[in-house]
């Protein structure tokens, strides 16, 4: 069914601002789970490759199929997808150790052709065989032209994308004016509405800050 999307527009606007300023490095999402980081960054992916059309946005939400977990393929992945944007004479690599070796080349080239925004969404939920947490297979330093946006929950992955220092924006449980938007627009998807104080009645819930309680 559809699903309701309060656009939370404030952040929209930080992830924005943040892709279009020069040097300013990797975005990282956080916040605990069931706050919509995962649907944020997919609304926000969206809108922006519409609205920035000379930009090639490339997206991997891990965990949104099994195979969409393995390291391996994720590289392969994205690594393929920068081969058949771009017509490269190349083919990516079979193994996990040349996929790791060749990753910051492609997205050197990728970069030297095109503005690039690379997303990967939700890094906790990557297998953690061949010790894909401790990111030693993310670059430090993208290269030029190309930005970063990734999303956690806290962990391991967490740690180590927060030791190097990158720009983190940390989502918030709802206030309590999103969270009565959210039903009334949720009810109206459905052709159902609710009085008012029957509303009050939902959001006087403590689970009520959290978007998938609501729904």
């Amino acid at each position: 069914g559809s699903r309701v999307y309060i656009g939370r527009q404030e952040y929209f606007n930080k992830i924005t601002q943040h892709m279009l300023t020069i040097n300013s490095g990797p975005l990282l999402i956080s916040g605990r789970s069931g706050l919509g980081k995962s649907a944020l960054v997919c609304n926000w992916a969206l809108r922006f490759s519409q609205s920035h059309s000379s930009t090639v946005v490339i997206t991997h939400y891990i965990g949104s199929t099994a195979a969409s977990t393995d390291l391996s393929n994720m590289l392969r992945r994205v690594i393929s997808e920068i081969i058949q944007i771009f017509k490269l004479d190349k083919e990516p690599p079979k193994e996990l150790s040349e996929l790791i070796d060749a990753f910051p080349a492609f997205l050197s080239e990728a970069g030297r052709k095109s503005k690039i925004v690379l997303v990967l969404d939700a890094l906790n939920q990557l297998d953690p065989r061949d010790n894909s947490h401790d990111l030693h297979w993310l670059p430090t330093v993208m290269p030029e032209n190309v930005k970063l946006l990734v999303s956690s929950l806290p962990g391991r992955c967490m740690d180590v994308l927060t030791s190097r220092s990158w720009t983190q924006l940390e989502i918030q449980p709802l206030s309590p004016n999103e969270r009565r938007l959210l039903i009334v627009e949720y009810l109206a998807q459905h052709g159902k509405s609710l009085s008012d104080s029957q509303i009050s009645l939902i959001l006087s819930s403590p689970s009520c800050d959290n978007p998938l309680f609501l729904r």
